[in-house]
C-alpha cells in the first residue's frame, strides 16, 4: 500500500484537468436493499469531496423513511448476523454485486458531457473514460453513479469532485480496504488519483508508510551545484573535443615525416 502521497507536492501539469480524464474506477459499493429500493434518485448519497467543508447528507423523501444508501464508511458484512439465511446472502449479494453506469457533468448548469457502458454484477467496477472536446482549464465535475434495482435505474451516488484537490494513489486493487464504502478513484493520462477522506483513516494510520514523506522540492544552493556541474560537463566536452584534434593533427604529422 506504498504510493499515496498528497499532490501539492511535484504536481503533474496534466493534474486536475478534467480534459486528461481516462478512467474512474469504485471501490466496495454497497446498496442496501432491506428498504424499498423504488425510492427516486434524490436519495442517493452526495459526496462533495474536499472541497467542501463537510459531507452533505441524503435527502430523504419522508422524516419516516431511512435513506436507501449506506454512508460512507459502512461495512456491509455487518448486515450479516449470527445466524446466516440464504434469504440474508441472497440481500448481500445484492446490495454488493451491482450492475452500474455513470455520466459526467459539468458543473456549471449540470451539462451531461459523457455517459458510459453499462458493467454488470462488479463491487469494484472500473469505467473506460472518452470524453469530447473539453476546455483544458476545466477542472470540476459531477460524476453521477447509477445503479439497477430490479428494472428500474436509480442515482447510487453523487460526486462533486475538485480535481485539484486529488492525490497520488498507486493503481493496486489489493489495497481495497483502503478505501471506504462507495468512493472512487480516477486516472489522469497514466497517474491514479483519489481524495483524502475517501480514504480509510484508521488503516492510514496503522501503515504510516501508506503516506510517504513528500519529496523535497530543490533549494537554491543544489540548483546552483547542478548548474556548475553542468558547466563543468560542458567545459569537459570542449576539452575533449580540443584534444581529439591536437591528436589527429599530431598522427597526421607524424604520417608526413615517416613518407
Amino acid at each position: 500500500m506504498n504510493g499515496i502521497k498528497p499532490s501539492n507536492t511535484n504536481r503533474n501539469p496534466y493534474q486536475g484537468k478534467l480534459a486528461n480524464l481516462r478512467s474512474i474506477r469504485f471501490y466496495n459499493l454497497h446498496l442496501n436493499v432491506s428498504d424499498n429500493v423504488e425510492n427516486n434518485s434524490n436519495n442517493a448519497q452526495t459526496f462533495t469531496g474536499p472541497s467542501e467543508q463537510q459531507q452533505l447528507p441524503s435527502t430523504r423523501i419522508s422524516n419516516r423513511r431511512r435513506s436507501t444508501i449506506n454512508s460512507i464508511g459502512v461495512n456491509p458484512l455487518q448486515e450479516i448476523e449470527d445466524s446466516i439465511s440464504s434469504q440474508k446472502l441472497l440481500q448481500l449479494n445484492q446490495s454488493s454485486l451491482l450492475t452500474t453506469f455513470i455520466s459526467i457533468h459539468s458543473n456549471i448548469h449540470n451539462k451531461l458531457l459523457y455517459i458510459s457502458e453499462i458493467i454488470p454484477n462488479d463491487m469494484n467496477p472500473q469505467f473506460e473514460i472518452n470524453l469530447p472536446y473539453v476546455p483544458p482549464n476545466i477542472y470540476k465535475c459531477v460524476i453521477k453513479l447509477w445503479c439497477q434495482t430490479n428494472s428500474d435505474w436509480k442515482l447510487l451516488c453523487l460526486y462533486k469532485l475538485n480535481l485539484r484537490k486529488m492525490i497520488s494513489v498507486d493503481n493496486d486493487l489489493e489495497i481495497l480496504d483502503l478505501y471506504k464504502t462507495n468512493t472512487l478513484s480516477l486516472q489522469l493520462n497514466d497517474q491514479w488519483f483519489t481524495f483524502q477522506d475517501m480514504l480509510n483513516k484508521s488503516i492510514v494510520d496503522k501503515n504510516p508508510n501508506v503516506l510517504p514523506q513528500p519529496i523535497q522540492s530543490y533549494t537554491f544552493d543544489s540548483i546552483r551545484c547542478l548548474n556548475n556541474l553542468s558547466n563543468s560537463l560542458q567545459e569537459l566536452a570542449i576539452s575533449k573535443h580540443n584534444l581529439m584534434q591536437q591528436i589527429k593533427l599530431y598522427i597526421g604529422n607524424y604520417k608526413t615525416i615517416r613518407t
